[in-house]
């Protein structure tokens, strides 16, 4: 890059009047208004029918459950070493709540991101259930994917395609009736033994810990 452009760069980062982040899908860089991010952030968090407000950290309560379980498993030769060390929680930091814009959606709301203890660990059962993903004679890729799809619908006559929006999809799905999916999705699925050491019942347990 030129030397202007490293200067406007240098310029943006000392700017404490506005934030600059990825956007939630794109790897596209976006520039927002400190305040206009700071309310997002805190219409997100009003919302009391998604968040709760507590009282007291419970952080070191999540790290000493999981810690627990995790040595029992080993103790009972349930987890093999390499697992157990990629798994085993090391820091205590409270957790961190941030939001990633959704720049393709209207008004440009955000899609809320929480850095816990449990990190380690979600990102080891997204690995898992990525496979399950797809499987689903519902399931669409893209939008290129859906194109091909419908290629050759024909849509009767005084009927429409429509296109529904699920506003905070993921904060929206009952937990309760989640787990038992996707345990029955793992239970289906054979290549399973083969990509995990770990049973559906152990798999669960950490799934219940990271909702």
């Amino acid at each position: 890059i030129s030397r202007a452009e490293r200067e406007a760069i240098k310029a943006l980062a000392k700017d404490d009047s506005i934030v600059i982040l990825l956007a939630d899908k794109g790897r596209t860089t976006v520039i927002l208004n400190k305040q206009d991010y700071h309310n997002k952030v805190k219409a997100l968090l009003d919302d009391t029918n998604t968040y709760e407000k507590l009282t007291s950290d419970p952080t070191r309560a999540i790290k000493n459950k999981l810690i627990q379980t995790l040595k029992e498993w080993r103790k009972e030769e349930r987890i093999p070493n390499y697992l157990y060390n990629q798994l085993y929680p090391t820091a205590e930091n409270v957790p961190k709540f941030y939001g990633l814009p959704k720049i393709h959606k209207k008004d440009v709301p955000l899609r809320p991101i929480v850095s816990s203890v449990m990190y380690d660990t979600a990102k080891f059962l997204a690995k898992i259930m990525k496979p399950l993903v797809g499987l689903n004679s519902h399931h669409i890729v893209n939008s290129e994917d859906f194109v091909n799809k419908i290629a050759e619908l024909e849509v009767p006559p005084g009927q429409k395609l429509v296109s529904y929006d699920v506003s905070s999809l993921f904060t929206s799905i009952p937990i309760n009736e989640a787990i038992p999916v996707v345990r029955a999705k793992l239970g289906s699925d054979q290549s399973l033994p083969d990509r995990c050491p770990l049973d559906i019942a152990q798999l669960s347990v950490l799934l219940e810990m990271c909702l």
